[in-house]
């Protein structure tokens, strides 16, 4: 796939890139239900996902931030990996420091975080990006929070065939986005 999505990083990003420790507050004073959105994305996963069940299970996370979503998922299901995808390197800072805070300094990271644009990974060829602990793992999901309505329509299907790339069968893409630009 030969797409340029001419993303201007700085711009579209500014506050991510700025003030990363800030956004979760951010965002809960800008975005309509946000939190009530997030309590959704873990019933939904508790719907479609035993909290004890699928022992060795991975998901990925495009636009990871700060870690709200992937976090709130790890939290619930301590069974479950995480792979965090996201384009602005403060981001993974706030990620560390929000695992170590709601799920304890003493808890093993069950995560990798990958500073990378998601235009340049691939999880299902040759060219896999899927960290090598997880090679093994099934691929319960593949989720994105606030992320995706930065691209116009090519980008998102490209983003989307992506997703659904990582996934098993019988996989879950969940997409949370309120909004398009």
């Amino acid at each position: 796939m030969n797409y340029s999505h001419k993303l201007n990083i700085d711009k579209a990003l500014f506050y991510a890139i700025s003030d990363a420790e800030e956004y979760d507050a951010t965002i809960r004073l800008t975005v309509p239900y946000y939190d009530i959105i997030h309590k959704t994305l873990i019933d939904i996963f508790k719907y479609h996902f035993k909290e004890n069940s699928h022992p060795k299970s991975v998901f990925l996370d495009i636009g990871a931030g700060t870690g709200t979503e992937a976090i709130s998922v790890l939290k619930t299901f301590p069974q479950f990996s995480a792979i965090a995808v996201d384009i602005a390197p403060p981001m993974k800072l706030a990620f560390d420091v929000n695992y170590n805070k709601i799920l304890g300094k003493s808890e093993a990271k069950r995560y990798n975080y990958i500073i990378d644009d998601i235009f340049n990974l691939h999880f299902n060829d040759q060219t896999n990006n899927t960290p090598s602990e997880y090679i093994n793992h099934k691929k319960l999901a593949a989720i994105s929070a606030y992320c995706i309505h930065h691209f116009n329509m090519e980008g998102k299907r490209i983003i989307y065939r992506k997703m659904f790339d990582f996934l098993d069968s019988g996989g879950m893409l969940l997409n949370i986005d309120l909004f398009n630009y």
